[in-house]
């Protein structure tokens, strides 16, 4: 949801929220007189303030100051996690002074023997850790923090960056008791206000009048001045309560989406006497400024450094798609990723090249420039990955990744030269938020959806047969194409054999894996090929009878959802489909007694859709299940319909074929 700051009175009940000084809270209060215990949250927010303001230097003009108080308290083990504070702050400006977090106060509260004791963070306890050439955190740790403690915050935060602000989160995975928030902003500026999270709540705006006093130098001269700006201002206040904890389900692909936030987005400037400054506040708006930027457009516009290179691959007699190809791997073999995000060149894209190392923007931007080249309609396409959240509205400041789309033969193909999975095109999962914005360079701007149409594929087939001792024996293969090749590539690679094997046996309950290799790495396919097993699960021997779980391994043994409602969307990060095949060898002297029955349901168009069946041909059984997700994301009012779909699997799976001994 989107409010814009202007000269409009909102006339609401205001609700008043008790702020506790905590040096002089009784032993009763600290009990629970006050901050009664929830039973189910590991912590909880007794308060949360934001006071949103703008601060005048001569110098530098106008910046903000954000003053944040919040009080916490720990109700169990689990939430111990919660009293160290980290506070991200951007120090990445080219022109701009990095943000600065001051004025840091911290307090434990703690219960003992009857008495209140108060324990202050010290120096030790704050520190700063760089994240990237970005961004920063100061991470705040708290003394002698227990269950049952109290811990207190008050700090600010100072920046010159006033076009884009993530002003405060209100909701967490915890509840949080009370909340405040005061923004003042002056009638110079309008700002975009930007609701995140289902939570509502109201704001009451009023205008009153204000004055800043700041030293400046003289027009001409070195002599400072005391100077009185003054100016009215749209003052916003909410007093908020009970804000629920929105706890992390399943299939989530990133809770921070979905919690209640605050953010606000400049939309124009307009000083007395002077023309109106406009913000970006469309795509076109958006456009225009990256194509005047010499970190992306006009980088983009430079060729020399590549160009011997260039006319080496332009000599090969290569049809159009065959060419795109070899720019694309060239360029990949030709610049490796340092991890490093964002958009914007983080240096000249010659000596990225040059360097052979650089950002995922120097890499794709550089790839753009090789495919214009090449007479390709090639585009920066800027998408904000999965854990930076999906972004609804015109922004500049919220992407932190950039692809490049090429449009031939009426097919566009999105590649990322930052990969290096085997000759794969496919955009890595982290990539797959969404929707991202393409832009031309002459200004055009398309939305360009980044999900899968095609479904990625796991295909299993086991071969089984009962041992001497009553063990499951036999041999297995599972064949993964486009994502689903890529989840197993990524794991495969972070893992040695041995270790690999082990989390194998471990995740399908059997006693040991052989003979296991995995094929050579292909466009968008990865095999494990035939290796032995053997198991004591999925059989049981009662009597004369013996039970078979009909999928062994690949049986879906749980229902994933638990709730009985959902507020965001279950996200199965792309549409997949798994398939199984078992093939069992009845024993001598057995005989089938009861099988389950053949079963086909699907969800409303197919979104799901699920088959099973068992055919029988002489002594062996052949059961296949197949089961597909058409679609990656449903909305919650999907939820229940998904999670009776699913019981419906688990129930089927977990039925039993009975052989009886003859």
């Amino acid at each position: 949801m989107i409010l814009r700051l202007v000269l409009l009175v909102f006339f609401v009940p205001f609700l008043t929220v008790a702020q506790f000084n905590l040096d002089k809270v009784t032993k009763s209060q600290l009990e629970e007189k006050f901050y009664p215990t929830d039973s189910s949250a590991p912590a909880a927010f007794l308060f949360k303030t934001c006071k949103f303001k703008f601060d005048y230097s001569g110098n530098n003009g106008f910046s903000y100051v954000a003053e944040y108080t919040l009080k916490l308290k720990i109700y169990k083990v689990e939430g111990l996690s919660w009293a160290d504070i980290s506070i991200p702050y951007y120090i990445g400006y080219k022109t701009l002074n990095k943000d600065l977090i001051t004025n840091i106060k911290g307090y434990t509260y703690n219960l003992v023997d009857g008495n209140i004791e108060r324990q202050k963070v010290t120096a030790e306890g704050r520190s700063n850790i760089k994240s990237s050439d970005f961004w920063a955190k100061k991470i705040i740790t708290f003394p002698s923090v227990k269950v049952g403690s109290i811990i207190e915050l008050k700090y600010e935060i100072r920046s010159q960056d006033i076009q884009s602000i993530d002003l405060i989160q209100l909701q967490h995975a915890i509840p949080v008791s009370a909340a405040s928030l005061k923004i003042e902003i002056p009638l110079f500026f309008t700002y975009k206000v930007i609701r995140f999270g289902q939570f509502q709540f109201d704001l009451k705006s009023k205008i009153t009048q204000e004055s800043i006093n700041y030293t400046s130098k003289l027009e001409g001269s070195f002599v400072n001045r005391d100077y009185n700006l003054q100016f009215n201002q749209l003052v916003s206040e909410a007093e908020i309560k009970n804000i629920p904890a929105l706890k992390e389900e399943p299939y989530t692909n990133n809770i921070d989406d979905y919690y209640t936030k605050i953010a606000l987005e400049l939309e124009s400037v307009q000083f007395p006497d002077q023309p109106q400054k406009k913000y970006a506040t469309t795509w076109d708006d958006v456009a225009k400024m990256l194509n005047e930027h010499e970190s992306f457009g006009k980088a983009v516009q430079k060729s020399d450094y590549y160009i011997a290179d260039y006319n080496r691959i332009a000599k090969e007699n290569l049809d159009r798609k065959e060419f795109m190809l070899a720019i694309f791997e060239w360029v990949k073999k030709q610049v490796v990723w340092n991890k490093v995000k964002g958009y914007f060149a983080s240096q000249s894209l010659s000596e990225a090249y040059q360097k052979r190392t650089g950002s995922v923007a120097d890499i794709n931007l550089i790839l753009t420039s090789f495919l214009r080249m090449g007479g390709f309609e090639a585009h920066p396409v800027l998408l904000s990955t999965r854990e930076n959240g999906v972004i609804t509205f015109p922004s500049y400041s919220h992407f932190n990744y950039v692809v490049v789309g090429v449009k031939l033969e009426n097919q566009l193909y999105l590649l990322d030269a930052s990969q290096h999975a085997g000759t794969s095109t496919l955009l890595p999962t982290m990539a797959l938020n969404d929707k991202g914005q393409m832009f031309y360079a002459n200004g055009n701007v398309e939305t360009v959806n980044l999900m899968p149409s095609e479904l990625s594929l796991k295909n299993t087939t086991v071969l089984a047969k009962l041992d001497l001792d009553g063990s499951l024996i036999g041999q297995a293969k599972c064949v993964y194409t486009d994502y689903k090749c890529w989840g197993v590539l990524a794991e495969y690679s972070s893992s040695d054999k041995e270790n690999w094997i082990q989390l194998k046996e471990k995740k399908w309950n059997l006693d040991e894996i052989t003979n296991y290799r995995i094929n050579d790495i292909k466009d968008k396919v990865v095999a494990e090929e035939l290796f032995d097993y053997k198991s004591h699960e999925y059989i049981e021997n009662i009597g004369d009878k013996i039970l078979i779980t009909p999928l062994l391994f690949q049986s879906i043994f749980e229902n994933p959802f638990k709730s009985d409602i959902r507020e965001y969307p279950v996200h199965f990060s792309y549409p997949n489909r798994e398939k199984a095949t078992v093939v069992f060898t009845i024993p001598e002297g057995y005989s089938i007694q009861s099988l389950p029955k053949d079963v086909a349901f699907a969800l409303p168009e197919s979104k799901m859709a699920y088959k099973f069946a068992i055919a029988v041909n002489g002594n062996q059984m052949t059961v296949v299940r197949t089961l597909d997700c058409n679609q990656a994301e449903f909305s919650p009012d999907l939820y229940s319909s998904l999670k009776e779909f699913l019981t419906l699997v688990v129930s089927k799976e977990t039925e039993k074929i009975v052989l009886i001994k003859q």
